[in-house]
């Protein structure tokens, strides 16, 4: 399933639910009212706020917790509104009674709005590699394997599809990254990387979003965190594309554009560490129920393109990150305001 998290732009409420698969306008269906009618008109009786919440919460890691049951619960009453939907009056009394909803009456959020640990790798591409050589801690790297490469996004920087990204004042080097993310399915630590698929509950696309003037000074010193996290620096979404709907995460096409210039592209089988050992390593941790692994970025970022102020972002700039299978995460970069 192609799972999101979104807000009713009228009301202000917050949903959880999934995409629409029929033909006709991109909608979005709420997955809890979707339970709520499946639960009314197949066993005659309205269910309550807090039984709905229990059989199927419109927390995204309560949900990501239930498993297999929960997902299970979702399907059912995804094929049970699509069958009501078969005619029109079906379909517009679905959409009457708020349990669907056009795109276009939504704002999406981060698929998971606040996870616990947000990990974000490093120069995980050889492309990536080559054209950082430049920099200390690159040739330091590539004097030998070393440790993973990484950095944590604080949860507070993510935003969702088509949300702005705003670019600070204190910069002058804003900067992109498309990256394949993954969101862990369970609590779970020092994983093998012959069982890392039971541990991935599906995956998503995040534009890792850098002051690169900030993040050099930073490192300069030894640090690296506000350069990677201000305010709107973490697009991902727009879906929680489940693991069973991802044949394998490490064959997959990354394209990034700008303003329909295409800025990057690879295929995450190029990695330099594969999905299953980015788990076995970082799980030494302990890692929870929605939190997300971002798996690096390949070559064609801003910063080491020529000349780079050609190529950093600029307000007013439209990013287009695509994943294969995962859709298109679309964000504006527009100038502070406050």
């Amino acid at each position: 399933m192609k799972l999101a998290s979104f807000r009713v732009r009228s009301s202000g409420a917050v949903c959880f639910g999934a995409e629409w698969p029929l033909p006709g306008p991109p909608s979005l269906i709420d997955l809890v009212k979707a339970w709520s009618l499946y639960a009314e008109e197949n066993s005659g009786s309205q269910l309550s706020h807090d039984e709905l919440q229990e059989d199927l919460p419109s927390d995204a890691i309560r949900f990501i917790e239930g498993g297999a049951e929960q997902l299970a619960r979702a399907r059912s009453a995804l094929y049970h509104c699509v069958r009501r939907a078969a005619d029109a009056p079906g379909h517009r009394a679905l959409v009457e009674r708020g349990v669907l909803y056009p795109v276009s009456e939504v704002g999406f959020l981060p698929p998971v709005p606040r996870p616990g640990k947000v990990i974000s790798l490093g120069v995980n591409y050889p492309t990536h590699l080559a054209e950082a050589a430049a920099l200390p801690s690159v040739q330091r790297l590539k004097s030998g394997p070393g440790l993973p490469r990484a950095f944590s996004k604080l949860p507070s920087v993510l935003i969702g599809h088509r949300e702005p990204v705003v670019y600070p004042r204190m910069t002058k080097q804003l900067d992109y990254e498309i990256e394949l993310a993954l969101v862990i399915g369970k609590r779970c630590k020092n994983v093998p990387r012959n069982m890392a698929a039971d541990v991935i509950y599906g995956y998503t696309i995040f534009n890792d979003i850098s002051m690169r003037d900030v993040q050099q000074d930073e490192m300069a010193i030894g640090l690296l965190l506000l350069g990677k996290n201000f305010d709107t620096s973490g697009p991902i979404g727009p879906w929680l594309v489940t693991a069973d709907e991802i044949a394998n995460p490490n064959s997959l096409d990354l394209t990034l554009s700008v303003n329909g210039d295409v800025r990057q592209r690879d295929n995450t089988r190029n990695m330099l560490r594969a999905v299953p050992e980015i788990i076995e390593y970082w799980s030494q941790v302990t890692l929870e129920a929605g939190d997300v692994i971002s798996t690096g970025t390949p070559a064609g970022v801003g910063i080491f393109s020529n000349p780079p102020e050609k190529f950093l972002l600029r307000p007013g700039d439209r990013l287009e990150a695509t994943i294969t299978g995962l859709g298109t995460l679309e964000n504006t970069v527009v100038p502070q305001r406050d």
